[in-house]
């Protein structure tokens, strides 16, 4: 599991990437590996820019983001980081 901020993960199967909010499990429970709000992408190179937006729709709705600028910005700032980090998996 590839642990990400504002609570956000990526896991993988055989066929694509998952990112989701992990499920705590419950003792004896077998949900490790579960996600609440599972998306799926063929790339982790998706995966990580599909968390990115996660994360800003995160920020809006808990209006921790309440101005068009600021969100722009904000949005700018995580784009530019991602894209750096993502840049070796564009091959």
């Amino acid at each position: 599991m590839i642990e990400l901020p504002g609570g956000l993960a990526i896991i993988a199967d055989e066929h694509q990437y998952i990112v989701g909010r992990p499920r705590k499990a419950a003792q004896g429970d077998n949900k490790a590996g579960k996600m609440s709000n599972p998306r799926y992408y063929r790339t982790l190179a998706g995966a990580v820019k599909e968390a990115a937006a996660q994360a800003m729709r995160e920020k809006v709705r808990t209006d921790e983001i309440t101005g068009l600028k600021e969100f722009i910005a904000e949005y700018q700032k995580v784009i530019a980081e991602i894209q750096e980090l993502t840049e070796p998996l564009n091959v």
